[in-house]
């Protein structure tokens, strides 16, 4: 694809769409834009994550293994810690539940459960990475991030995502889902703001 090529890519209004919601979803994660969560922040988390993965299903489907390299990741172990023990203490009780759809299940006698805040936390990592590489407008490094986006989105966090929109619908359908107000912590400041 030649540099003419890439621009229309990297720019298309498919491509924006996905970054922006993305963005979207990341403010929804940053303690200085939603520094307290309610149900009405879960509920806007589940829409703005069923818009991610709408836009993700209209990412253009690139072999990522046309691309030399890998790309620099920037979210670190502590950003998503942070992410993750702030939704673990946010959805307290209501943090692990069963996933019917695991693989393993069919080799246990027992339910496996799975952390809402974990799921959370790992989709902040991927989408993430991918805003940064756009952030830093390299035309080669944002191609090669779409393409690395749709195949993770087919193969990884897709998957993640829509176990997410099923726990996040069917807790904002139980009437008892009161959930307290997060508490303030200063360790949760993310550093992929600076």
């Amino acid at each position: 694809m030649g540099q003419t090529g890439d621009m229309t890519l990297i720019y298309s209004p498919e491509i924006l769409d996905f970054i922006q919601q993305s963005m979207n979803y990341l403010a929804l994660l940053d303690p200085e834009v939603a520094p307290r969560w309610t149900r009405e922040t879960v509920r806007e988390c589940r829409d703005t994550l069923a818009a991610v993965y709408a836009a993700a299903t209209r990412l253009p489907d690139l072999d990522p293994s046309l691309f030399f390299g890998e790309l620099e990741h920037l979210v670190e172990e502590e950003d998503y810690e942070r992410v993750r023990r702030r939704h673990e203490r946010f959805f307290a009780d209501r943090d692990l539940f069963p996933d019917a759809l695991n693989e393993q299940m069919q080799y246990s006698e027992r339910p496996i459960n799975i952390s809402l805040s974990e799921l959370l936390a790992d989709l902040f990592q991927a989408l993430a990475d991918i805003v940064w590489v756009y952030r830093q407008q390299n035309e080669e490094t944002m191609v090669q991030s779409i393409a690395e986006a749709r195949y993770a989105f087919d193969h990884e966090w897709g998957e993640k995502l829509a176990a997410v929109l099923r726990r996040l619908h069917l807790l904002l359908s139980d009437p008892d889902f009161m959930p307290l107000e997060m508490p303030d912590d200063e360790d949760d400041l993310l550093s992929y703001n600076e």
